[in-house]
């Protein structure tokens, strides 16, 4: 207890040593979403090339990141670390929760189960097996302390990756863990080194065991894992999944799960749950390095060109990945735009490594806001997600990075929106790179004939008699590029991470803006505002009605000028 706040405080803790942002993202994301209100610290190894990243996304979201040198051997090594932090926090501490961290997932406040139900200093996890029966165990046991293993063998495992109890004893502990298990000579010597000390006074008279059953901790690689499990040496029912996630066989909902990704169903049904702490988290994230160098960004400083016209503030949301020429022609139809209204472009990049043109602070006040999140490859329902809560318009225009938008597109797509929530474009001219050739599609309508154009590989001429009509639909409202909404629906429809039934993100979108009874139009691009490119890099193909003169692509889009990728133009000034 702090006397002078009157506040309680814990620890949680783990440590990561050359581990991915994905690797840690359900750990840190499951702890934010368990309700725990104490200290969330994550001791880092160097050893990952996003590292300063990963810091930087966990201080963003409340962790204290405890930076460490690479480890010559995190297994054995990483308790006197940890030990050394539990030693020195400076704030009074009750209880401390140790746990690994790639495969740890948290579903309610640990500290809260503890107070309930500690009665002994230190708290166990039991494994629900016998070192004698399950065969891991054992053989590490021999590896690792083969004069002690004897003595060892016919007691219950407890496993080391889930520690708890009063914070100083917890560090004691750790720091025996760390000496023993580096004085065996063996590299993976710290789970064995454990159930040697618990066996061994006055640590066995402090400890309390928890039975899988009492609700602390499960164990799934004993408990639950298919290819792992021996149903006949256990000495304690099952796990099993519900809809509120991890529970003993008597419906209590544990606290950690450790291992959970060792069953596949918990792995996927766990990862769901967190998509909407993981949107939070990441925008807090892009919002909290807004300027220092990776993100181009200072809220409220974004050019509203012309905002004094009365027309709507317009965001154009553009998502890319690892196409540098691409996004420089696409900042270039940018700076092109007529449109009265206020005006900004809204970038986010997941590529391994920021465009640094587009880091100069100048951009902002050109109008350009560029946010780089380096970390993970996202699902395009999550940068989505993301670009719609960054942009500040009051209508949001789908922006490709490969796609070529004349001057007035805004302006006319803004006008075709009018009273409406959603528009998309039915109509509209394609360019395949591959072949030089125009074409146009109207895919509200089928004909009889059909070209069938790929990114690469021949056009190729198809009959449509034997085709369900009702396949236009899904071309009408599903291609994302023409995608056009007031920022309003955000609030009623969101987009999911990954789209139920094996939809495409835009097409999900539509059909859930169109259930929520939304007002969505189409119309058809006969005028030339925007120019659909095909390239090797596409990942759909095109269907269009008609081939047209070639001529004509300068013609109708003069400011097209072609993209290749080897080639590296300067930014538009």
């Amino acid at each position: 207890m702090d006397k002078k706040t009157g506040t309680t405080n814990d620890i949680v803790i783990g440590a990561a040593s050359g581990y991915s942002w994905e690797d840690i993202e359900a750990w840190a994301m499951s702890l934010i979403m368990s309700g725990f209100e104490g200290i969330r610290a994550l001791i880092l190894y160097d050893g990952h090339e996003h590292n300063e990243s990963i810091a930087d996304l966990l201080r963003s979201n409340g962790f204290r990141v405890i930076r460490r040198g690479r480890s010559d051997g995190v297994y054995n090594g990483r308790f006197a670390d940890i030990a050394s932090v539990l030693s020195e926090l400076e704030e009074p501490t009750r209880y401390a929760v140790v746990t690994d961290v790639r495969d740890v997932y948290f579903q309610s406040d640990p500290a809260a189960w503890l107070e309930n139900n500690l009665t002994k200093p230190l708290l166990a996890v039991s494994e629900g097996v016998r070192y004698s029966d399950e065969p891991w165990n054992r053989d590490n046991l021999r590896n690792g302390f083969p004069d002690h293993a004897a003595r060892i063998l016919p007691k219950t495992v407890c496993n080391v990756g889930v520690i708890a109890g009063d914070v100083q004893v917890v560090a004691d502990v750790c720091l025996a863990i760390s000496m023993f298990a580096k004085s065996s000579g063996f590299d993976v010597a710290d789970q064995s080194a454990y159930n040697l000390i618990l066996d061994i006074e006055p640590y066995r008279s402090i400890v309390q065991i928890a039975q899988s059953e009492d609700g602390f901790g499960c164990q799934a690689g004993t408990m639950a894992d298919p290819g792992n499990i021996l149903q006949s040496v256990l000495l304690e029912p099952q796990p099993a999944l519900d809809s509120e996630g991890v529970k003993t066989a008597s419906g209590k909902l544990y606290p950690i799960v450790h291992q959970y990704d060792r069953v596949s169903e918990w792995d996927r049904a766990l990862r769901r749950l967190l998509e909407p702490q993981i949107l939070r988290s990441y925008l807090t994230y892009l919002e909290s390095t807004a300027g220092s160098g990776t993100v181009s960004s200072r809220a409220g400083s974004v050019s509203r060109r012309h905002s004094d016209t009365g027309k709507p503030m317009v965001s154009l949301v553009c998502p890319t990945y690892q196409r540098s020429s691409f996004l420089r022609e696409a900042i270039r139809y940018f700076f092109a735009q007529n449109y009265d209204g206020g005006l900004e472009m809204v970038i986010l990049d997941d590529s391994p490594e920021p465009d640094h043109g587009l880091t100069d602070p100048k951009y902002v006040e050109m109008g350009i806001r560029y946010y780089h999140m380096p970390l993970k490859r996202l699902t395009m329902g999550t940068k989505m997600n993301l670009l719609m809560q960054l942009a500040q318009g009051d209508i949001l225009v789908q922006y490709d990075d490969d796609d070529y938008y004349a001057p007035n597109y805004v302006e006319r797509m803004v006008e075709f929106l009018g009273d409406a929530d959603f528009l998309t474009l039915s109509g509209w001219f394609v360019y395949s790179m591959e072949h030089r050739s125009l074409f146009y599609w109207r895919a509200d309508i089928t004909s009889p004939e059909h070209f069938i154009v790929e990114p690469t590989g021949p056009i190729r001429s198809v009959s449509t008699l034997d085709w369900d009509p009702s396949w236009t639909n899904g071309n009408t409202w599903g291609y994302g590029f023409s995608y056009v909404w007031r920022k309003s629906v955000f609030s009623t429809v969101a987009m999911p991470d990954i789209p139920d039934d094996g939809l495409c993100w835009d097409y999900d979108f539509y059909l859930r803006l169109e259930r929520a009874g939304l007002e969505t139009v189409c119309k058809p691009d006969t005028e030339g505002i925007v120019l659909h490119i095909l390239h090797p890099q596409s990942s759909v193909c095109q269907v269009p009605q008609w081939i047209l003169p070639e001529f004509l692509t300068q013609k109708l889009f003069s400011g097209f000028r072609g993209i290749k990728e080897r080639d590296s133009p300067q930014l538009a000034e």
